[in-house]
């Protein structure tokens, strides 16, 4: 969330983050890209699907038809915004996030809420975790050179 250089900021990654229309459903439903990283949606279903980014307050928005075996579509995002809604109109119960984040110290935690977070320079710094459901929750942490910094965040259910 805070605590680091912005002039110290390294290039977004040239690699494209992949979210995929598989079965319906966009996957993965959360993804994380930086500033300027290239953003692909691809379609592997055998149908048409559409992509509509809703109303991004800081990026543009678009809403475009994709059919199957089309090529991906790439998006590059030209400022830090949470989230990006993606939907499909022709399958209502098709929805993802994307956070877009303006430095490359971010995660999606897997399947257990397990996340790793590499390079980080050594400093003082608040994390924050955003679940689409409980909100988000931060704490502050010390990343010291060439050691592994343990931490954990709990969301609290009402």
């Amino acid at each position: 969330k805070s605590g680091f250089d912005e002039e110290a900021v390294p290039s977004a990654p040239t690699s494209p983050v992949v979210m995929d229309q598989r079965g319906c459903i966009y996957t993965p439903h959360v993804a994380a890209v930086q500033v300027g990283q290239p953003f692909h949606v691809q379609n592997s279903d055998p149908t048409t699907h559409n992509v509509n980014l809703r109303a991004p307050r800081n990026n543009a928005s678009g809403n475009v038809n994709m059919g199957r075996g089309q090529a991906a579509l790439e998006y590059v995002f030209d400022r830090r915004e949470h989230p990006v809604h993606l939907k499909c109109d022709i399958h209502p119960w098709m929805s993802a996030l994307v956070y877009v984040q303006d430095h490359p110290w971010f995660a999606v935690s897997d399947r257990e809420g397990a996340f790793r977070i590499t390079d980080v320079p050594p400093g003082s710094y608040v994390v924050e975790a955003i679940h689409e459901e409980f909100g988000k929750v931060r704490g502050r942490i010390e990343v010291e050179q060439g050691r592994s910094t343990g931490f954990a965040l709990s969301f609290q259910a009402d």
